[in-house]
């Protein structure tokens, strides 16, 4: 990049003033996004060197040599590497790349380098792409697409003015939008990332874990993120028993609630379901985990997934894109558990929280049945004064034992982790299932969303007879929780999004109408995957892409989107229509070549016809009286009718 040979300095290859200036705002434009994702020293890194080229392209200085480019460019690798722990991944490799892109800048002083550093700014403009698609990226990308595009354009003799390059630009890019649409709509699909990079070191993860302790839940309760969004195909369910499920937790170290991989692995025993199912389709934004979310139980699942022995809904590869996918699912069944399960759900760490199993134990003995002993844990938890809260204190070693006899305060991880640790101190198979509950009814798009503030967790405990039953501890203290949301179950005073507390009715709708923008973006756009494509196309008749109907589709899509460029294209470049005078006068000439007598370059038309006349003295009077007219229209200033003289022409046959 640095070590190429220096070509002479011609005017014409030189870069101007003008596209210097062009070229460093198309880069800084491009890397201005990226701002919001690499590190801020990145991005300090990149606008310190397009202020460098700024600053030499105002005061007319030399460019660095490469003596000194060439350590900056190893210098910014190792930083990358050094904060980053490698050089490819998102963060890591986008920074890197626009930090050379900027580097590149520096060295660029003629029209050939300003083209290379348009092609990287293209691919800058891609690079956003692993950042997010949503529509406001993309309307960043076509501005972007806008200034590199009128900058090349710039370089190859476009109008300087900016408004008429802009507009040539745009003007260029509106003629293959078609084009880009018809290949969007019929172009296969393919399954899956074009390319995977590695996952990053720290890379941002937003959702819930394998894993839960106390506070993991509450935090991620502070977020207004969308976890997915759901479709139903007939009645929605009421708001309570909209139990999203996620991972099942199993193990418990005192302080943990961890899931079981062997459960995760296996398979589940059939259920027994009745009723009607509950017919939706989630749309999941990317997560990076194998988890999907079904309500319980789900009896009709994507092809790419399966349900592991607990229950949890698991696509075959891990959701790094947006997807979608339909669920059937059952909300009355009986859900048996594998031989051997239930003794894992029994399993409690010894030494820890001493008291709790005391008083499982009281309640225990003087329960006449399990459901009665769960039911008196509920009671408590009801009737007793423990707080619903988002922040509740630090809990010790003994996390059960200090939070039912001392804080009292808690999230709804406090609450499931007692309820199975009593349980599980009773003789009662227990375990802590993980996942969303409730959501927010769109009614501008007919659609629920759910946030990450809708993150629940709630237990399940075994009971002879009924199988596995839910159990939500956090209804018992703050019913409004599973009743209607999050921010009805706590108090003005908890810090919560703005957009999850109450709001005047217009804000509502707008944010209900912004919501609806992004949905549909999302289903015919990011959404747009194989089998919507192939939906798409059943529609309109063509039932394979490999068909002669989707060649003919593809044929006559291209000729009509390409119509109009190409009718304006002719409308530019066709040739001028001929000069009937100068018509007849070659046909003329011709012929008279045809008999020995052609027309020299430099021949005007009366020497030409003197000579010619003198060649074929039998046709002198002929020749004479042609070249006399010809004359007389072509030089005599006026606009005299042609048509004698076409008549001459066409009876001259010698």
């Amino acid at each position: 990049m640095f070590w190429r040979k220096k070509q002479p300095a011609t005017s014409e290859a030189r870069l101007g003033r003008i596209d210097t200036f062009w070229l460093i705002a198309a880069t800084a434009l491009c890397g201005a996004p990226l701002a919001l994702h690499l590190d801020l020293w990145m991005s300090l890194a990149l606008a310190t060197l397009l202020l460098w080229r700024t600053q030499i392209a105002l005061s007319g200085g030399t460019l660095p040599s490469k003596w000194l480019l060439a350590p900056l460019t190893l210098l910014a690798a190792a930083a990358v590497l050094a904060t980053q722990g490698t050089l490819l991944g998102r963060f890591a490799g986008v920074g890197l790349f626009s930090l050379l892109v900027g580097l590149k800048l520096l060295e660029t002083e003629h029209q050939r380098s300003a083209v290379l550093v348009i092609l990287l700014d293209y691919f800058l403009i891609i690079t956003q792409l692993l950042f997010g698609q949503g529509p406001w990226a993309a309307l960043s990308m076509a501005l972007q697409l806008l200034a590199v595009t009128a900058t090349l354009l710039g370089l190859f003799g476009s109008p300087s003015g900016a408004r008429q390059r802009l507009k040539a630009t745009g003007l260029m890019l509106l003629q293959a939008l078609p084009v880009m649409a018809l290949l969007f709509v019929l172009f296969p699909r393919i399954q899956g990332p074009l390319w995977r990079l590695p996952e990053e070191r720290g890379g941002a993860r937003t959702g819930l874990s394998d894993d839960m302790s106390p506070g993991t839940i509450a935090e991620l309760s502070q977020s207004a993120e969308t976890a997915f969004r759901v479709r139903f195909a007939g009645k929605r369910p009421a708001q309570n028993q909209l139990y999203w499920r996620g991972p099942v937790l199993w193990h418990f170290d005192g302080q943990t609630w961890r899931a079981d991989p062997l459960a995760t692995a296996g398979s589940p025993v059939p259920a027994w379901v009745k009723g009607d199912s509950v017919d939706y389709t989630v749309t999941l934004e990317p997560h990076r985990r194998n988890w999907l979310f079904a309500l319980d139980v789900p009896v009709r699942i994507p092809p790419d997934a399966r349900l592991s022995s607990d229950y949890q809904l698991l696509s075959n590869n891990p959701v790094n894109e947006l997807k979608r996918y339909d669920v059937s699912s059952m909300t009355h069944y009986l859900l048996p558990t594998h031989p051997g399960a239930l003794q894992a759900a029994l399993a409690l760490p010894s030494g820890y929280n001493p008291r709790s199993v005391a008083l499982a134990r009281d309640i225990r003995t003087r329960a006449a049945t399990p459901q009665a002993a769960v039911e008196a844990v509920l009671k408590m938890f009801n009737q007793q004064q423990f707080y619903y809260t988002l922040e509740p204190p630090r809990l010790g070693r003994n996390s059960v034992d200090d939070f039912l006899f001392a804080t009292r305060r808690g999230f709804c991880e406090h609450y499931a982790s007692a309820m199975v640790f009593l349980a599980r101190a009773m003789g009662i198979p227990a375990r802590v299932v993980t996942g969303y509950q409730g959501g927010e009814f769109n009614p501008l798009g007919n659609y629920l969303i759910v946030r990450q503030s809708d993150a629940h967790a709630w237990t399940e405990v075994w009971f002879d007879g009924a199988g596995w039953v839910r159990v939500d501890p956090t209804a018992a203290v703050a019913r409004e929780r599973v009743e209607r949301n999050l921010a009805a179950a706590l108090p003005e005073a908890e810090a919560l999004p703005f957009s999850l507390r109450t709001q005047p009715e217009f804000l509502r709708r707008l944010r209900f109408g912004v919501d609806n923008l992004l949905n549909h973006w999302n289903q015919w756009v990011i959404g747009y995957d194989t089998q919507r494509q192939r939906n798409f196309l059943r529609s309109i008749g063509i039932e394979d892409f490999v068909s002669s109907q989707m060649l003919a589709a593809l044929l006559v899509g291209g000729l009509l989107a390409s119509a109009p460029v190409l009718v304006w294209l002719w409308w530019r470049g066709r040739p001028l229509r001929a000069d009937p005078v100068q018509a007849a006068w070659l046909t003329f000439c011709a012929r008279l070549a045809r008999h020995g007598a052609s027309r020299h370059p430099h021949e005007g038309p009366r020497d030409f016809a003197r000579r010619a006349a003198a060649l074929l003295p039998q046709h002198a009077t002929e020749i004479t009286a042609i070249a006399d007219l010809y004359m007389q229209l072509r030089y005599g200033g006026n606009d005299a009718d042609a048509k004698p003289l076409r008549a001459l022409v066409r009876r001259f046959r010698p």
